[in-house]
């Protein structure tokens, strides 16, 4: 049921965005889903100018809303990076036609593009679903010390034992005055940290709060970002980035109140510093650090449910290149290379792919096609150019 109503949709998108002839290419393709045939190829043939260029983008945007799992392939690395960039033009599209040009995240996960970075031109635009790019992200989001599941560590600790953490900064640095100053004993021992930091040696609580808040809260934005960019929302799951959204809301809304002036640090400290089960200890105290106090539960919450969540994932475990691009490929939908680079597929442990997609077939060798044709699970194949058009030449004596 669920594959006609994104059927129905697909013939009123098409009919607004294409002519009739080429919605009608794309329907008779995306008929071969529906109607769940075992083995087909589709030919479209059309002349230079008839917009084949446009009619493949629309199909592949419309097999990956059907979550389809597609191989795309060109002659030359210059047509399949021109094709994932029109692709990925629709998508952005709909996502900000959904969710509104505001929304946070904007998943292209499902979208992966393949082969040498050079010949294939990715530029800024289409970096964000290139394989090495991807890589390099999702290491960096897996990753001892930078990785998510350090960075919740780090953010919640903060929160957690941000007083604890003032009074052993202080210690250290009060140490290593010590330690430049053998007559500072004296005074090291008389004065209290509070005082110390008043007379403007050291950091104040405020200050302490602020520079601890950016180093911890800005990484984990980035690496969640990272996460929700470049894994497929199937993946991560529309509730788990809810909450994400909704933790990113707790975070900012906690920096608002931390970082304007009328903040006074000593009373910030003895705020933070009292359990905060009993509401009449808190009277007297100006809306400020009343507001800090319930945000700071509140992100608290807000860290531990997500980093619960995410905990039982299917996420990759093993942190090296080889383990995260074989992740990558898994969990995509659409692939994109071109033809001759479609060999690595054979040697990837994936799930089968149901349909391939050749642009500008015509301009292939044989030997070429038969590629990315002989992948195991492929059922569908949709061959697409025009056979006037000069065919590939080659030049040997063999």
């Amino acid at each position: 049921m669920w594959e006609r109503a994104i059927y129905d949709e697909n013939v009123v998108n098409l009919s607004s965005k294409l002519n009739e002839s080429q919605s009608k290419a794309v329907l008779a393709c995306l008929l071969k889903k529906q109607r769940n045939h075992k083995w087909a190829v589709e030919l479209i043939w059309g002349p230079p100018g008839t917009g084949k260029t446009k009619t493949v983008s629309m199909l592949l945007f419309s097999l990956l809303k059907m979550k389809c799992r597609t191989l795309t392939c060109g002659p030359t690395n210059v047509s399949i990076t021109e094709v994932a960039s029109r692709v990925l033009k629709l998508v952005t599209e709909s996502h900000e036609a959904d969710s509104g040009t505001d929304s946070l995240f904007h998943s292209v996960g499902e979208i992966l593009l393949f082969g040498n970075k050079d010949r294939l031109k990715v530029d800024s635009e289409t970096q964000e679903v290139y394989l090495d790019y991807r890589v390099k992200r999702l290491i960096e989001c897996f990753a001892p010390l930078t990785g998510w599941r350090d960075c919740f560590n780090s953010t919640i600790d903060f929160f957690e034992d941000c007083v604890s953490q003032y009074a052993i900064f202080v210690e250290n640095e009060l140490i290593k005055m010590q330690e430049h100053d053998d007559e500072n004993e004296e005074k090291r021992e008389s004065c209290s940290y509070q005082a110390v930091a008043l007379k403007g040696e050291l950091k104040t609580f405020l200050e302490f709060m602020r520079d601890r808040f950016r180093s911890t809260a800005l990484p984990l934005k980035r690496c969640l970002t990272l996460l929700c960019t470049h894994i497929p929302e199937t993946c991560i799951l529309k509730h788990n980035i809810q909450n994400i959204v909704s933790l990113f809301g707790s975070l900012n809304s906690f920096e608002s109140w931390l970082f304007p002036e009328g903040v006074i640090s000593d009373e910030l400290l003895e705020v933070f510093s009292r359990p905060g089960l009993d509401e009449d200890s808190f009277q007297g105290f100006n809306d400020i650090l009343l507001r800090l106090r319930l945000k700071r539960s509140e992100c608290l919450t807000m860290l531990k449910r997500v980093r619960n969540s995410l905990r039982h994932l299917d996420l990759p475990s093993a942190i090296n290149k080889r383990s995260i691009e074989e992740f990558c490929f898994q969990k995509a939908s659409l692939i994109l290379c071109t033809a001759s680079s479609s060999y690595k597929l054979h040697l990837l442990p994936i799930e089968p792919l149901d349909f391939l997609v050749v642009d500008e077939a015509a301009q292939l060798k044989e030997c070429e096609s038969t590629i990315p044709l002989q992948l195991p699970g492929i059922r569908h194949a949709i061959l697409i150019g025009d056979e006037c058009q000069l065919p590939a030449m080659v030049k040997s004596n063999v």
